[in-house]
């Protein structure tokens, strides 16, 4: 019976392996690639920041414009 038994190496390609590793990294850059919104082509319309606006209070920044108080 032991004398039935095949013992002899068959050498396996390693191409499936390459080919699996390329593949599966791939896929991990298009899923990393789906992830981030970095797109130039994109333009989002955002107004620019204007002053705030003159409430015509004295800041006491001594412009020289109030008015001294009466006596």
């Amino acid at each position: 019976m032991a004398d039935q038994i095949n013992v002899t190496e068959r050498s396996r390609s390693p191409w499936p392996w390459i080919i699996g590793v390329i593949v599966l990294a791939i896929l991990i850059w298009v899923i990393a690639q789906m992830g981030t919104n970095d797109n130039p082509d994109v333009q989002i319309d955002v107004p620019a920041p204007t002053a705030p606006a003159d409430t015509g209070g004295d800041t006491g920044s001594g412009g020289g414009t109030a008015t001294p108080p009466e006596q």
